[in-house]
């Protein structure tokens, strides 16, 4: 019941209350400073995820962690 529901329902109000902090200033910053978006952005999607594997690795880690770790260091 908690993994099913509850886990998810709070993921959607999390992610819906910090989209409702976003402005129109916040997306006129990307087109004013395209750099740092996509500096943060291959942050999170290539060395992140490169990170967490490379943890995974060097630690040997159990299945389950090691999935767990991939799927935080995946999520944007």
């Amino acid at each position: 019941m908690v993994i099913s529901v509850l886990l998810p329902l709070s993921l959607v109000f999390i992610m819906f209350s910090l989209g409702l902090g976003l402005t129109i200033n916040d997306f006129k910053n990307i087109l004013k400073k395209p750099k740092a978006f996509w500096i943060g952005f291959v942050n999170q999607m290539i060395i992140l995820p490169i990170a967490g594997l490379f943890v995974i690795y060097v630690f040997s880690l159990k299945d389950e962690i090691a999935i767990g770790m991939m799927i935080l260091a995946c999520c944007p």
